[in-house]
């Protein structure tokens, strides 16, 4: 993860700042790390970054229905996003199917699927 990352993370309170020691390089231990880890995972699955600080801030143990419903929520925003994909998905493969073959060839002055007139 970038320092630039890690930094905005101490600002936003999604991460302890460890303290620096005398002419040294802050070092963060594995409960950091792991933290780092949920918080890039939750930023990639499309968690806020409030949404994400909410989480850890339940994760003490005695919000678990708050999580809960927290996670319930962000999990039917996905579920409508996947639903939305899925028919851009569809929509984009009906532009991308080469044209059906047609029986014989093209005589001229035949019809085809125009834009429709701008009036010029």
């Amino acid at each position: 993860m970038h320092v630039e990352t890690i930094r905005f993370y101490w600002r936003k309170g999604l991460l302890p700042e460890p303290r620096k020691p005398a002419g040294g390089i802050r070092r963060h231990g594995a409960a950091d790390m792991m933290r780092m880890q949920f918080v890039k995972a939750a930023r990639r699955l499309g968690f806020s970054r409030d949404e994400i600080a909410e989480l850890l801030r339940l994760d003490d143990g005695t919000h678990c229905w708050e999580a809960c419903r927290l996670a319930q929520r962000q999990q039917q925003d996905m579920r409508q996003r996947l639903a939305d994909l899925g028919r851009m998905e569809a929509a984009l493969s009906d532009l991308t199917m080469p044209p059906a073959p047609t029986s014989g060839l093209s005589r001229p002055g035949s019809r085809r699927k125009t834009a429709p007139d701008s009036g010029s």
